[in-house]
């Protein structure tokens, strides 16, 4: 579990060949480095990483978490993975449209969803 009193706290699992990251909190400016550090742990020499970010207890998410969330899709798909956000709350997929984030950023309802094989690549 990687987090701090700054407000987010991620938990990290394996599920398969896939790694499920729970935040719970806010992802903003003060708070998202727990994020980031659970992420670069995750890539850290990872060949085709596939990560799901369990979102389902986020609160909110500012520009510079939107700005993680685009760079951990970078990171990915540049070593041949992806990233997937599952369970994200209204308001936060509210965001996520409102800057068409949703058109490169995969999206998912359910935790299951996003962990199933044939998903989209």
């Amino acid at each position: 579990m990687t987090g701090g009193d700054a407000g987010l706290v991620v938990r990290t699992e394996r599920a398969g060949d896939r790694t499920v990251l729970t935040a719970t909190g806010s992802i903003d400016y003060s708070s998202s480095d727990p994020l980031r550090v659970a992420l670069e742990s995750v890539l850290a020499g990872a060949r085709h990483p596939h990560v799901v970010l369990d979102l389902h207890l986020v609160e909110t998410v500012d520009s510079s978490g939107l700005a993680l969330l685009i760079a951990a899709d970078g990171w990915t798909r540049g070593r041949g993975g992806w990233l997937r956000l599952a369970c994200t709350p209204e308001q936060v997929r509210r965001v996520i449209g409102s800057t068409n984030l949703d058109r490169r950023l995969q999206l998912y309802p359910t935790l299951a969803a996003a962990l199933d094989q044939s998903g989209a690549e």
